[in-house]
């Protein structure tokens, strides 16, 4: 029992203690990374919760209660689960309760890696994949044989994302390109293994020929693109890599373009006439979803929805 309590903060209190947009502390809640409750119509954040958020997002080892195990499904068997990261998958899984009120999607918020793991384990229905591969210079496909072995799957483009680094307001380090990997006056906020930023790191790293041990701050993580913003924003980084709609909602960072990245979404071809993936794939294509991503910016939708390949 979380015996750790304190003050109950306003959704106003706690986005300027984190230096975040107040619209960010109710997705934060939504996700269940910050514990909320209601008193009457008023939503409260205990104190002590904030508190416990920040020491996750600070530079340090990563708090392994924080870390959902992918061994440790968190759903009924056979329930309908979209997995990722990206508000694009929320919106996604509001189009399809409206467009099929049969079916209620559940959300898991696990990185690339281990989502296409739990997609393989069968504990979830679709996850999301931003992996590069540097020796094909290409997103996802290379690692569905090695993730995936002996599963056909059916890989469906949502978008384009922008990735880049997150930086303090001017960015007074001058923080530049991939080359400041190989910096040694710079602290890095890291991502957690298994997320597609860590997968991209790792492998900038080792082209820049640096021992990923000789990177200050590489042992020190954040759970998600905007606690590793809002760890730059408190000055525990000089900079951390995720996508540009996290450097939005964060205030004090700037976010400096490296590249574009293809964020996908895999089904196992087993069951892609289910359906639910039916239901998933047709909001997917729908107007109105890609019109909701186009008004928040950040994307680029010219294939959302198409199939990418079936393995």
């Amino acid at each position: 029992m979380n015996m750790e309590t304190g003050e109950a903060l306003t959704p106003d209190q706690v986005a300027a203690k984190l230096k975040i947009a107040k619209a960010t502390v109710y997705e934060l809640i939504k996700r269940g990374e910050l514990p909320g409750y209601r008193v009457g119509k008023k939503v409260r954040v205990d104190s002590g919760d904030v508190d416990r958020y920040i020491r996750r997002s600070r530079p340090g080892p990563l708090d392994a209660s924080y870390v959902q195990p992918v061994s440790s499904p968190s759903f009924p068997l056979g329930a309908f689960v979209i997995c990722g990261q990206d508000a694009a998958l929320d919106i996604l899984t509001q189009h399809i309760r409206q467009l099929h009120p049969e079916f209620y999607p559940l959300r898991s918020h696990l990185g690339s890696y281990n989502g296409a793991f739990a997609l393989y384990q069968g504990q979830v229905t679709a996850a999301s994949l931003h992996l590069w591969d540097a020796g094909t210079n290409t997103y996802n496909l290379p690692f569905l044989p090695h993730i995936l072995p002996g599963r056909p799957v059916h890989l469906y483009h949502i978008a384009r994302r922008r990735v880049g680094w997150y930086v303090q307001k001017g960015n007074p380090k001058k923080v530049a390109g991939w080359e400041t990997l190989t910096r040694s006056d710079l602290t890095l906020i890291n991502r957690e293994p298994g997320s597609g930023m860590r997968v991209l790191l790792d492998q900038r790293i080792a082209l820049s020929g640096r021992m990923h041990t000789r990177v200050s701050g590489y042992q020190n993580t954040a759970s998600t693109h905007l606690a590793a913003a809002a760890a730059v924003a408190q000055g525990k980084a000089d900079f951390g890599l995720g996508n540009e709609k996290a450097a939005l909602q964060v205030s004090g960072v700037d976010f400096l373009f490296l590249e574009w990245e293809d964020y996908d979404l895999a089904v196992l071809s087993d069951y892609k006439e289910t359906p639910e993936v039916q239901a998933l794939v047709r909001a997917l294509s729908a107007p109105e979803f890609k019109a909701e991503l186009e008004a928040l910016g950040g994307y680029d939708l010219k294939r959302c929805g198409t199939l990418q390949k079936s393995t």
